[in-house]
């Protein structure tokens, strides 16, 4: 299922940027596949190549700007972390397809996953999970005006996104940063080159 030369994954490998990447902590890299990724919550020994690992499954009380309160989050209430693609958004183009495999899945009660827009959505899930969405489904239900941005319009990510974005706060609905001022300097990044820096379309179609 893996291409054997290759040793890097979506966003590249854990020596890209160093351990200043907001994506650093919560990522173990598999020796033998660099292409895989070890991700959970709790301490690992013996997987894989890698003797031991402590894992720690992220929070939005670590990355967003606001909170649930500690009330809610004591009856279980939580937050979409951060949407995203598996992508580096620098240097490398995005994959075509990305997996996720559950080693082992945590047990416990069900977590209430708000989705904080204002809208009161909230939603069931079990421990450790992992939202996907459509694209495809999002695209169709836009009304004709913003279908009309969307496939007119482009993104221009900074060099180093993970590492430019890590000290900037995360909105409630992890879709977006805050305006604060917060981002790390350009002369402040690894070293970069202004032609590996990305612009990708807002609607790509694979």
């Amino acid at each position: 299922a893996f291409d054997p030369q290759s040793e890097n994954y979506g966003h590249g490998n854990n020596k890209t940027a160093g351990n200043k990447s907001i994506l650093h902590p919560d990522l173990k890299t598999i020796p033998r596949v660099p292409q895989v990724q070890l991700i959970g919550n709790g301490t690992v020994y013996n997987h894989e190549g890698i003797a031991e690992a402590t894992l720690k499954h992220p929070s939005h009380t670590t990355f967003h700007k606001t909170h649930v309160s500690p009330e809610d989050e004591a009856r279980g209430v939580t937050r979409f972390y951060r949407w995203h693609i598996d992508a580096a958004l620098y240097d490398l183009s995005p994959p075509r397809a990305t997996t996720l495999y559950g080693l082992v899945v945590p047990s416990g009660p069900q977590q209430v996953c708000r989705y904080d827009d204002g809208t009161g959505d909230e939603l069931p899930v079990p421990l450790g999970t992992t939202a996907f969405v459509s694209g495809k489904t999002m695209f169709n239900i836009l009304p004709a005006e913003l279908k009309s941005i969307a496939v007119r319009s482009k993104v221009k990510y900074a060099p180093h996104p993970y590492v430019w974005m890590a000290p900037a706060h995360a909105m409630s609905t992890g879709l977006g940063i805050e305006s604060e001022g917060l981002e790390l300097p350009l002369d402040e990044l690894p070293p970069w080159e202004k032609a590996k820096c990305k612009t990708l379309p807002v609607v790509s179609v694979l």
